[in-house]
């Protein structure tokens, strides 16, 4: 990159903490360009690219039309008040993500200008941004200073030095417990509890509890560096004006009135809290309310990793989760704490099979705790029930993960 290249700003937090707000708080500041969705470029780009450094735009292209920009574009603007049509009034035909001043038809006549030319990682990031600055009238010749990408701690390349050297990261923060409740009360909205604990299970509660085992070793080594911004969520929701003005100032750009609105692609965007009461536009002043609190089991578990904290970073080592504490409160979570509505999914269900689904609870909450204390072990069982892990570099075996500060 040259040295007045707009900077590289990748939101790189933990899941369900603020996130989305911040990339939409920061999407109408006239010196970022944000990408408009929630974008895990560096694992897009490997599958892609496999074992290449690099490789040609028209595949890239390619994979990015057919298997990601419609698709989670759609599902953005979902949470947003009119935004998407059909067919934009500007474009020509077969035009479906026109928003605002945004016109989909020349990002891709734009994205597909150079098509035979090989890129790296970086370099098809910035000629991404390239083909949206284009596309966004809003932009058009004007300068920029920062591109930034809403990649997620899970989507950002933790190994790769360069990259960490180049950009600025901002850590949106929520105590990770706190995360994975969040996390659980969408997934029982269509499982039940025993299909969430379920070793064999997508994105089960192992698999979320190793990554965020994986995302505090990250963090906790690279807390202290001066391009690493933290964005904590009940400070963001607490005085939001005082923190997006933080962030102005690590970026070294002015706040913006833009600022006090949620937008996407410089469109309003209401937001994406479970509770729709809490999407208006505007960063809520507290997350949603959950229906199914955590299980002792799942609180002591989380105690047990000792998860580097950002406002308590010398905070001593929990003792460890033994066997015997652990099948105390495995059978006090399976058989007492979960309620019955959340055993199982199935309605006007006899009391012997609620009887017998908790039964089955207890037996895979056994499973997480014994298959959790090897980390080995635990990274075949997740590797088994998500193969989308593959080409995720928080999970390869060379990326340096430090619990237990």
């Amino acid at each position: 990159m040259r040295e007045n290249d707009p900077k590289f700003v990748f939101i790189a937090g933990t899941p369900r903490s603020g996130g989305s707000v911040t990339l939409a708080s920061l999407d109408g500041h006239l010196d970022i360009l944000a990408w408009p969705f929630e974008f895990f470029y560096f694992q897009f780009f490997r599958e892609v690219a496999g074992d290449r450094e690099t490789v040609l735009i028209t595949e890239l292209n390619q994979a990015l039309l057919e298997r990601l920009f419609k698709q989670y574009l759609a599902k953005m603007l979902g949470h947003g008040a009119d935004l998407y049509h059909e067919d934009g009034p500007k474009s020509a035909q077969n035009c479906n993500f026109n928003v605002g001043d945004f016109d989909y038809q020349l990002f891709v006549q734009r994205l597909r200008a150079t098509e035979d030319k090989p890129v790296n990682t970086l370099d098809y990031l910035a000629y991404l941004f390239e083909c949206l600055k284009y596309a966004h009238g809003q932009y058009q010749g004007k300068t920029v200073k920062c591109h930034m990408v809403l990649t997620t701690a899970r989507g950002f390349d933790w190994s790769d030095e360069n990259l960490l050297g180049s950009s600025l990261i901002l850590f949106s923060y929520r105590e990770a417990k706190d995360s994975y409740a969040s996390l659980r009360e969408k997934y029982l909205k269509s499982m039940d509890f025993k299909a969430f604990v379920s070793l064999r299970q997508k994105k089960s509660s192992l698999y979320w509890l190793e990554t965020y085992k994986r995302i505090s070793g990250q963090v906790g080594a690279r807390a202290n560096a001066d391009n690493f911004f933290v964005v904590p969520l009940q400070e963001l929701q607490k005085d939001p004006e005082a923190v997006l003005a933080e962030i102005c100032s690590f970026l070294k750009i002015e706040p913006h009135p833009n600022m006090s609105s949620l937008t996407i692609l410089g469109s309003p965007y209401q937001g994406n809290a479970r509770e729709g009461n809490l999407n208006q536009g505007k960063i809520a002043k507290h997350t949603s309310k959950l229906r199914a609190p955590l299980t002792s089991f799942e609180e002591r578990m989380f105690a047990s990793l000792n998860l580097f904290n950002f406002f308590e970073p010398e905070k001593p080592d929990n003792p460890p989760f033994g066997f015997f504490e652990m099948v105390k409160r495995v059978f006090s979570s399976a058989m007492s704490e979960i309620p019955d509505d959340k055993v199982t999914i199935r309605k006007n269900i006899a009391p012997i099979y609620i009887a017998f689904g908790r039964v089955m609870i207890f037996f895979k909450l056994c499973a997480i705790h014994l298959t959790s204390r090897s980390k080995r072990l635990a990274q075949r069982v997740i590797r088994k029930a998500n193969r989308h892990i593959l080409s995720m570099p928080l999970w390869e075996s060379r990326t340096r993960v430090q619990v237990g500060h």
